[in-house]
């Protein structure tokens, strides 16, 4: 991964019939990636300078349709000419923004959600027979809540626990409150990755080689352990992955610095561990890039590849 110094990047705007590839044009991006169901992933992008013949057919300003947008769905990837480079975002346009940042440059901001749809009109109403499993449960909500928008089973643990009802069940309402339910009695978190739903245990990591990471391969400064998680910055990378697993050199993380004012039992106890071995598990990942910029990093919180969330973890603060 020495060779990260020839950046490529594809921007497509589809609808269900036609795609639009905005990958000529200027464009920076920011997305925002965790495991948390009800809080979908997101990214805005912004193209500069188009013309206003395709403003107005991205958004639909004019004609029969205007006020509904023809293009509804967003894939961006990134990387580099000689690799890696794949999708970093596959999502439902929620909106657009058109402004200007100068007299001569105009934008068109994009802004997409993953999963967005499903999380907030996926409704669940079937009934499971004595005997069903979890994994039947899933099934059953992905085909009749979440695939009418797209959403398909993506990664779920092969030894997801089996469980069978005891008696019949009645799966009726949101279809994210009966997934979060099944991942908190399972010990899991359920989450939309790219237009898949995963399940994920609390301490366990997708499949997969681990991403190395040091100065050599894309780091950038030096690691911090918070309270929060382990705060790592990064060349931008499209193999990482939210539960995902990255190996670093635990000599270069910088410890965590305790506050005198409070107990430094309390806070040594929610400070995420440092690993032995220097494998560690994606929480939350941010990319964010800029074609004709400087900006082209992927900033991560991480914590020990068997080790829970710290306690009270959201995504607030790293969004």
């Amino acid at each position: 991964m020495s060779g990260q110094y020839l950046r490529k990047a594809s921007l497509v705007v589809a609808s269900l019939s036609d795609a639009l590839d905005l990958s000529a044009f200027r464009f920076t991006f920011e997305t925002h990636q965790w495991d948390l169901m009800g809080t979908p992933n997101h990214v805005i992008v912004r193209v500069y300078n188009l013309s206003d013949q395709t403003v107005n057919k991205i958004i639909s300003l004019n004609g029969p349709n205007a006020g509904t947008p023809e293009y509804t769905r967003l894939i961006l990837q990134a990387g580099y000419e000689d690799g890696p480079y794949g999708t970093i975002f596959d999502g439902t346009i929620a909106y657009y923004r058109v402004g200007r940042e100068s007299p001569t440059d105009t934008y068109l901001d994009i802004t997409t959600v993953d999963g967005d749809e499903a999380n907030n009109f996926g409704v669940v109403n079937q009934t499971l027979a004595a005997g069903a499993t979890p994994n039947d449960q899933i099934s059953t909500i992905v085909s009749t809540a979440l695939s009418p928008y797209s959403i398909k089973l993506g990664w779920i643990p092969p030894t997801f626990p089996a469980q069978p009802l005891p008696r019949g069940k009645v799966l009726f309402g949101m279809a994210r409150k009966h997934l979060r339910d099944i991942a908190n009695t399972n010990g899991m978190r359920a989450s939309i990755q790219n237009g898949q739903l995963q399940f994920m245990p609390l301490t366990s990591y997708l499949p997969g080689q681990a991403v190395v990471l040091n100065s050599y391969t894309g780091m950038i400064g030096i690691p911090e352990q918070t309270q929060g998680g382990i705060q790592i910055s990064s060349l931008l990378n499209p193999n990482f992955k939210v539960n995902g697993a990255v190996q670093i050199d635990n000599k270069s993380i910088q410890s965590i610095a305790l506050d005198p004012s409070l107990a430094g039992q309390l806070q040594i106890a929610f400070a995420p561990i440092v690993t032995a071995d220097g494998f560690y598990r994606i929480l939350v990942l941010k990319h964010r890039g800029d074609t004709r910029g400087n900006d082209w990093y992927s900033d991560m919180v991480c914590v020990g590849i068997n080790q829970a969330a710290p306690p009270g973890l959201t995504v607030k603060g790293y969004g």
